[in-house]
């Protein structure tokens, strides 16, 4: 009876290792896929930033030029200093909005347990 049981139980255990094994290789590799879409979304949102940056500096500068012979030099750069402090007013005021929900759905998509779909937000399960 004994010499029946033992191949079971080390199949068993083979199967195990194997599973967990298995189960390893598959987190490490998940791992790398999660860590490689949220790297990639860090580095085109820093690479859109000095893109918009940059538009923003040359129409800013265009506005300037262009209201500079009705107002002035001086009075031209402070209507662009107001203008972009009244967009950092409202971003700040919408951050939530804006910025930290976006973020948070992100993060989500990507470390849900269900494989492409999301059940928090239903509606946006088809952007993956």
């Amino acid at each position: 009876m004994n010499t029946s049981t033992t191949p079971s139980l080390q199949h068993t255990i083979t199967e195990i290792k194997r599973y967990l094994l298995l189960h390893y290789k598959w987190i490490k590799l998940d791992g790398i896929e999660k860590l490689t879409r949220i790297t990639s979304a860090i580095v085109l949102i820093f690479v859109s930033i000095i893109f918009v940056s940059i538009i923003l500096l040359y129409l800013s500068l265009s506005a300037v030029h262009a209201m500079e012979p009705r107002i002035g030099v001086v009075a031209a750069y402070a209507i662009m200093a107001g203008i972009f402090l009244v967009l950092f007013l409202l971003v700040w005021i919408l951050r939530r909005l804006c910025v930290v929900n976006p973020i948070l759905r992100f993060l989500y998509r990507i470390f849900s347990a269900k494989e492409g779909k999301n059940e928090l937000f239903p509606d946006q399960n088809d952007e993956l």
